[in-house]
């Protein structure tokens, strides 16, 4: 008895690995491959999409790629974005997903495009696609927001950190909406109550952070294809405006709360706190920092800032005598045998060995990372915090850990203040451009080093970081060693 072929599988996801599997030589000296599905010629049925690729076997699987990722947009998106034009537009293929006709001979709609069947005196009016989209919320915007980020970082036009930073703070925002209310029941009202709730709980750095975000998510919308027929909310700009989001009474630890902090701190405290003020780092820098960067024998760091995800240049930094002390003594040391963990930083799991990172806990864990929720993982926070609860039973200091780094930073524009007349005029003697390259900043200034003198231009900050560590030694900030 014969077998019976076994029916092939409907998934969308799956059929579209069939098909690039199937890439192929065409008789053009080209590559094919059918992806979807187009309207034929009569415009009265679907058939077979087929594509053309030049290049190598690789660069037309990486094209592929491409269009089957647009065309997944396409299916997943059919029900809620494409058909209700459609059905509009009175069009026999409402309930069918294909490539839209006007671009079916291109490498498919620009991301996130609605379907254009433009038909003469038949073009429909912007109140009856408004009523074909009555039921788009704001979660149902928000999703469509996410895949647009996602297709951003495939087309290298964002990069994965910054979408996703940007995806977390619209969710964020979310939660001070109700991602129901419908579209067109967005009201100045709605966004001012909104903006009132974040103000409460958060603040007002963050409450902007937010609110921009969001505000970005609604003008991709109304900017769109999709946004033909809506009204954005009366006052739109000002609505969403948060004043004097910029905090200018940041407390900075004076060099006495320096010394008193660092006497209390245990050494394994003393080395985050000297990382931050020797080096400019956050709590996500010192547990991300990996044993590649960190050269003990010559006594510096050339590192990345996680703050600053897009930033393509990595800072130097000499380390004092004093923290290259604590650095020698907790710096990990190699090992051949990898333990792999998910950091959930950008889209998708990232896998990093703790193996690499310069920095673990007592049972060789990361002290920094990014959960799956979007939450973070943070040991250097918990350490910080055990320490100003000593500090607070003394009656002593308390400030936040990030503002460690800006004590370096006052310091360092005060010297500059004293010395910058009498200097060199040469390139880079501007108080803010070694105060950017100190904090890492992506700026200008950054890209000005980098062209004309390489990693050598780090020599003046450098200098000038020197003095930083010489001034906190007079000012006995380092006694513990005493």
């Amino acid at each position: 008895m014969s077998r019976r072929a076994p029916t092939p599988p409907t998934n969308t996801k799956h059929r579209l690995r069939r098909h690039l599997r199937q890439v192929r030589p065409h008789v053009s000296g080209k590559w094919t491959v059918c992806i979807g599905k187009k309207l034929s010629k009569d415009g009265k049925k679907t058939r077979p999409k087929d594509w053309y690729f030049s290049g190598t076997e690789a660069d037309a699987n990486a094209m592929a790629e491409k269009v089957q990722k647009k065309w997944s947009f396409i299916v997943s998106h059919w029900k809620s974005l494409y058909r209700p034009r459609l059905v509009v537009e009175k069009s026999l293929f409402a309930d069918q997903p294909h490539w839209p006709a006007p671009l079916s001979d291109s490498i498919g709609p620009s991301d996130a495009a609605v379907t254009e069947f433009i038909h003469e005196n038949e073009f429909p009016s912007a109140e009856e696609i408004s009523e074909a989209h009555a039921e788009v919320t704001l979660k149902g915007v928000f999703n469509l927001y996410k895949q647009e980020l996602k297709i951003a970082v495939i087309n290298a036009d964002k990069g994965n950190t910054t979408s996703w930073t940007d995806e977390k703070n619209v969710r964020c925002a979310m939660g001070f909406f109700d991602d129901t209310m419908r579209l067109d029941a967005l009201t100045e009202t709605q966004v001012k109550n909104a903006k009132t709730r974040m103000l409460t709980k958060l603040a007002r750095r963050t409450a902007r952070n937010y609110l921009d975000a969001f505000k970005r998510m609604l003008l991709w919308f109304y900017n769109s294809d999709y946004g033909h027929g809506w009204q954005k909310p009366a006052n739109f700009d000002k609505v969403f405006m948060v004043a004097n989001a910029m905090r200018t009474n940041i407390e900075i630890p004076s060099i006495p709360e320096l010394k008193t902090i660092l006497v209390a701190a245990d050494e394994w405290q003393r080395l985050h706190i000297m990382l931050a003020l020797n080096c400019g780092m956050y709590q996500a820098d010192i547990g991300r920092l990996t044993l590649s960067v960190v050269n003990i024998d010559e006594g510096y760091i050339f590192w990345d800032r996680e703050k600053e995800p897009d930033n393509p240049f990595k800072i130097r930094h000499n380390l004092w005598p004093e923290t290259l002390t604590l650095v020698k003594k907790f710096i990990q040391r190699p090992s051949r045998r990898k333990k792999m963990f998910d950091d959930y930083r950008g889209y998708g799991p990232t896998q990093i060995d703790c193996t690499a990172l310069a920095f673990v806990d007592a049972g060789g864990n990361p002290l920094y990372r990014i959960r799956e929720n979007g939450k973070a993982y943070d040991k250097i926070a918990k350490v910080w915090q055990k320490l100003n609860a000593k500090l607070k039973k003394a009656d002593g200091p308390i400030h936040q850990f990030k503002n460690l780094r800006k004590a370096t930073n006052q310091v360092l524009t005060d010297l500059l203040n004293n010395k910058i007349e009498g200097d060199d005029q040469g390139q880079l003697i501007a108080i803010q451009e070694i105060s950017n390259a100190f904090l890492g900043h992506k700026t200008t200034q950054l890209v000005r080093l980098y062209e004309t003198r390489g990693v050598k231009g780090f020599a003046r900050l450098n200098k000038y970081l020197k003095e930083v560590g010489d001034e906190l030694w007079r000012g006995k900030v380092f006694n513990w060693q005493l």
